[in-house]
């Protein structure tokens, strides 16, 4: 795992000054602590930091050169490697070393573009072909790996993430206004946008072709949702877990020590029993918990460490952990706010006290049905089948039940979700989703800032996802979406950042394509049936998993972000959201703000995460257009 980045100019006279891919790359050191190497070739310069994994020579440091004088610099694995350098010899290719670097390069040179089909792993990467002048970009199918980029009038800059390429004089950003709009209803910022305008990210099984100053985006990979299986239970379980297990070892592979993330959940423990198959040794485990009981995962995990045979670390969260936002911003680069990427920097930070490469349960919810929002989905699936008349007069009831004063608070909740199924499909997934209710973040705005949006429509992005897929059922449609968002902007980011601010490798052998692409076709039956949910992941894990644990109730690794802001973190709050400096930006009515804080503190309701999003947003304009954060922060963008 490593960090990347990367400067051309159009014009073939005009040279890249050594020093501006010196301060992307040195920008990018938490990444890959173990070697640094740059590439200049008069209008051309690539950069590299290596966290070393597989082949920890010299000779495989980056950016590498080909024969044909193409230059690669990469980041992330490419775990079908020794295949395609068997297919590759085969070919006559030789090879100087043993990396996965060096068979990507090759694959190019010999594949050219297409090479991405081949590829089974985790990557971003950028190639130059000076025989043509082309860069050629791509990201993975599930979006693990992160690319950001610049493309101007006079030449064009990537790098892994944002603060490096701000390091580049020539990256003009200003704030985006409908970006900062999208991100209040889905606490991250969705791809292709990022918080600054000029500013780009590649979205996932995407490519990117730059040729003679022109950009070239090619979608080359979503996942297939039909025709369905037709399988026995018992024969699409086996083949589940063989899948599984096929992709737990191949995500073994290393030089260096290994270990697992081990939550109190479902997923996680599935991995790491397929990794007990592979190995002798324990497996090294970590989890985090809370001194909140609701939050704290940590008697289910180690019930789980127990049953597997672990080798168990654990560490619990406190509210003054929280010092470390900040930091997690400034990574970022733009707002981020899921509260998860605090105790996901924490658990990083633990495992890599250990190893250098954990295994992550990440991507089981999203191939399998584990969301709520996927049971809502299958609801919805059978109401669309009934007569429209009596669709609008059960949304009528719900609606007048989730309203009156007299129905229990927790039949009103019901009842609001029961709403929502009633509604447009596209606004029905999003309104499962957001931190801020589409009226209640209008109402938050001031004139100016809704002028300044006019047009951006959250809910479109569904739309636009699933406009090229193949899938026929509603669940399937959410976790189409999932992938292109959720998944790619939402919990790979959060991962990928908190993890490699230690630099430390997470896999996740759940986001295999080849498992997404079974998960895919199984029928919606099998992954959500009404209160049964993940009906076929279950059956297939059952024999590896304790079974007090495939019966909990769902969770999720989050914060008390209620309580906290209430208590311990409300002085934070306070400064933040209740400061002159969020008032005078003019983008939210402050009587508002005022409210949500008020009724929050008060226990009259729970705002703790609409309130978690502006907290993260202000420290993210501090840091980014005020630069009022670190010393080391040096670059300084416009606001709007």
């Amino acid at each position: 795992m490593c960090g990347i980045a990367g400067k051309l100019y159009f014009d073939p006279a005009r040279p890249v000054r050594p020093e501006v891919i010196d301060a992307m790359t040195d920008r990018l050191v938490h990444r890959g602590p173990d070697a640094r190497g740059v590439h200049i070739d008069g209008s051309v310069a690539l950069g590299h930091r290596r966290l070393s994994i597989i082949d920890l020579s010299a000779s495989a440091n980056q950016p590498m050169v080909g024969p044909s004088a193409a230059v690669l610099t990469f980041n992330g694995e490419i775990y079908n490697f020794k295949a395609l350098r068997e297919d590759l010899a085969r070919k006559g290719r030789a090879f100087r070393t043993s990396s996965d670097t060096e068979v990507l390069l090759a694959l190019y040179e010999d594949r050219g573009a297409a090479c991405v089909h081949d590829l089974v792993g985790m990557f971003a990467f950028a190639i130059w072909d000076p025989r043509t002048r082309t860069l050629f970009c791509a990201r993975d199918r599930i979006g693990q790996k992160p690319l950001y980029y610049s493309h101007r009038g006079d030449g064009f800059s990537f790098a892994s993430e944002l603060a490096a390429l701000l390091e580049d004089d020539d990256v003009s950003a200003e704030v985006d206004a409908s970006a900062i709009h999208h991100y209040l209803t889905l606490h991250y910022v969705p791809s292709p946008e990022t918080a600054f305008l000029g500013i780009s990210k590649l979205p996932s099984a995407h490519t990117l072709t730059l040729r003679d100053g022109e950009v070239t985006l090619e979608r080359y990979w979503r996942p297939s949702f039909e025709p369905k299986y037709a399988s026995s239970v018992g024969e699409l379980a086996e083949e589940a877990w063989d899948l599984i297990s096929a992709a737990t070892k191949l995500r073994m592979v290393s030089d260096v020590p290994l270990g697992a993330f081990l939550s109190g959940g479902k997923d996680s423990p599935a991995i790491v029993a397929a990794m007990n198959a592979w190995t002798d040794d324990p497996v090294k485990t970590f989890t985090i918990g809370f001194e909140e009981a609701a939050f704290n995962e940590l008697g289910d995990a180690a019930m789980s460490a127990e049953f597997l045979n672990c080798d168990h670390h654990e560490y619990i969260v406190s509210p003054d952990t929280v010092e470390v936002l900040p930091k997690l911003v400034e990574h970022h680069g733009e707002p981020f706010a899921d509260p998860s990427s605090i105790p996901m920097y924490y658990l990083s930070e633990m495992a890599r006290r250990h190893v250098t490469v954990a295994l992550s349960g990440d991507g089981g919810d999203e191939s399998f049905g584990g969301y709520s929002r996927y049971a809502w989905a299958w609801g919805a699936g059978l109401l669309d089948r009934l007569p429209k008349p009596l669709r609008i007069a059960l949304g009528a009831a719900t609606s007048s039940l989730g309203s009156a004063d007299w129905v229990p608070p927790g039949v009103q909740r019901g009842a609001g979700y029961a709403k929502r199924v009633f509604g447009p499909e596209d606004e029905r997934y999003i309104s499962m989703m957001c931190h801020f209710t589409p009226s209640a973040r209008w109402d938050l705005y001031t004139d100016d800032f809704r002028s300044s949006i006019r047009g951006s429509d959250t809910p479109a992005l569904f739309g636009k996802s699933v406009a090229g897929s193949d899938a026929v059922e509603a669940i399937d449609r959410y976790m189409q979406y999932d992938f292109d968002g959720y998944l790619s902007d939402g919990i790979n980011a959060k991962v990928d950042i908190a993890s490699m601010m230690h630099s430390l490798e997470v896999r996740a052998p759940f986001l295999d394509h080849r498992l997404v692409e079974f998960a895919a076709r199984l029928p919606a039956s099998l992954k959500q049936h009404g209160p049964k949910g993940r009906v076929l992941y279950k059956k297939a894990v059952a024999p590896h998993v304790p079974a007090a644990i495939l019966n909990r109730k769902k969770r999720g690794l989050t914060l008390p972000v209620n309580e906290w802001l209430r208590g311990a973190l409300r002085p934070a709050l306070d400064d933040v959201v209740l400061g002159s400096r969020l008032r005078e930006r003019g983008h939210f009515q402050q009587e508002r703000i005022h409210r949500l804080y008020a009724d929050h503190v008060a226990g009259r309701a729970d705002h703790g995460y609409p309130l978690w999003n502006l907290m993260v947003l202000e420290l993210w304009l501090r840091e980014f257009v005020d630069g009022g954060g670190p010393a080391r922060h040096r670059r300084k963008v416009a606001a709007q």
